[in-house]
């Protein structure tokens, strides 16, 4: 059985569980509830993600802070609200500023959503973030953070430093097809624009 903070489907029923069994969890942990659940509903209903990621970013609480305000982002990039999307990540980074110890990858996914939408007044942000990032290496982050640098740099008229980055990421893909997408680009289509990209 689905835990209660973890439902895929939504309607007035399960709602009112939730909120009845959310009202008598301890404090400290409804930031958590609210992030679970609205992350279970993301695919499923993204405008209802939002409203429970919203609640969670509003609680602010530390530890739970960066991964709701991600969650958020990605609630409001499904529904085309890439600026608020942007905004969310920006929480996100103040947060991990105010607590190290709690981090998530809001730095190069902000940094790609910039890239991909064409967000050229915030490139040199995105850039300064991926400065940071790029040395976290590790699978998913390292290829994201590459891949917006490599947009951004391309688009900004530098040649030399985009294509040394976009071969970068494209050594980190899979030889096999990914098959998957984020803010609506496939992995596949991403990995032909790294290529054009690279020359």
């Amino acid at each position: 059985m689905t835990d209660w903070y973890r439902r895929t489907n939504w309607n007035e029923e399960i709602a009112a569980d939730f909120e009845a069994r959310l009202a008598r969890a301890r404090p400290s942990n409804r930031a958590q509830y609210l992030s679970l659940q609205g992350y279970a509903l993301l695919s499923s209903r993204p405008e209802k993600s939002e409203e429970l990621l919203e609640r969670a970013v509003s609680l602010a609480e530390g530890s739970e802070l960066p991964r709701a305000c991600c969650y958020l982002a990605i609630a409001r990039t499904a529904q085309g609200k890439i600026d608020a999307a942007i905004d969310a990540y920006n929480i996100a980074i103040d947060a991990e500023r105010r607590e190290p110890l709690h981090r998530s990858t809001a730095g190069i996914d902000q940094a790609f959503l910039i890239a991909l939408f064409d967000r050229g007044i915030l490139y040199g942000h995105a850039l300064e973030q991926l400065t940071l990032s790029i040395a976290d290496q590790w699978s998913l982050a390292g290829l994201e953070a590459l891949a917006a640098d490599a947009i951004i740099r391309s688009r900004n008229g530098q040649a030399d430093i985009a294509r040394e980055r976009a071969r970068e990421a494209l050594a980190l893909f899979p030889e096999e097809s990914l098959g998957a997408q984020w803010a609506g680009i496939s992995f596949d289509d991403l990995r032909l624009r790294l290529q054009a990209i690279a020359g």
